[in-house]
């Protein structure tokens, strides 16, 4: 557990959650400002899903910032991070073959509050419970029984992908920019996300991921309340990420959303 790399961590102060900040975001402040690091971040980071394990910052020797977790630190019981991951073949099921839609999508709703606002209702939303076969207390009978044991869905920062994440189910969460954009000569939209936004000179930077969606999806995804062209938000998908090279061959990430239902976005501010 010690050895996992968190890409984003909660900061909590005398008890009180202040935010959820990436690596990166807190490797700035710390290049920038090392008193305000000292005084305000470097003793009070926390697991960004249980916010119990003690987390602190690796940043100058490290190639990529990222949080580790402190020796003798433990997570909450039902944390995610204690449960071993749901098998590819289930989650393929969960992604393609028979997907709850509203209960999905429920999840990611509760995945927003839970690192972003500290509201915890209930179970974690990273946590599913999974059917397990073994056979039965009697040798003889060679009958097979079915239980139900706890497993964690993976998830990743969006502002924080690695070619490790590509190819791979998980969820995805994040604060960011977006822009909805129709693409030329074909039905598709992409809703870009980036790190950030100059509202002096009105332009996006930090393309970190794109997210494909069909006339026939973004047909109901526009119906709902939080969608806006151009804002800045919290969001989260249920996807798989690919790569994708752009005509200059710079790489940049993208992910199809195969149901309405498998995104949720709240709106911070209108850009």
């Amino acid at each position: 557990m010690s050895n996992l790399r968190f890409p984003d961590a909660s900061v909590i102060r005398n008890s009180h959650f202040i935010m959820n900040i990436t690596a990166d975001k807190l490797a700035d402040i710390q290049n920038r400002d090392i008193l305000s690091y000292e005084n305000d971040y470097r003793n009070n980071l926390y697991c960004p899903e249980c916010n119990k394990a003690k987390l602190f910052l690796r940043n100058g020797t490290e190639k990529i910032p990222h949080f580790s977790q402190s020796k003798n630190s433990f997570h909450d019981d039902d944390c995610s991070l204690n449960f071993d991951r749901i098998s590819s073949k289930k989650l393929q099921i969960m992604y393609n073959d028979n997907p709850d839609e509203y209960e999905i999508h429920n999840r990611l709703k509760k995945i927003i509050g839970l690192f972003f606002r500290n509201n915890k209702t209930g179970s974690s939303p990273l946590v599913v419970s999974v059917s397990k076969k073994k056979k039965g207390s009697s040798s003889s009978s060679g009958i097979v029984e079915e239980t139900h044991v706890k497993a964690s869905i993976p998830r990743r920062l969006v502002t924080s992908l690695r070619d490790e994440d590509l190819n791979k189910i998980k969820i995805f969460y994040g604060e960011v920019y977006i822009q909805w954009v129709k693409s030329q000569n074909c039905s598709l939209w992409n809703l870009r996300m980036y790190k950030g936004y100059n509202e002096h000179s009105k332009k996006f930077f930090g393309l970190c991921c794109n997210l494909i969606v069909t006339d026939k999806v973004h047909n109901y995804v526009k119906k709902t309340p939080s969608y806006i062209c151009n804002q800045h938000c919290y969001i989260a998908f249920f996807g798989e990420i690919e790569e994708n090279k752009s005509k200059n061959n710079k790489a940049y990430y993208n992910c199809l959303l195969k149901r309405s239902e498998f995104l949720t976005v709240e709106t911070l501010q209108v850009l």
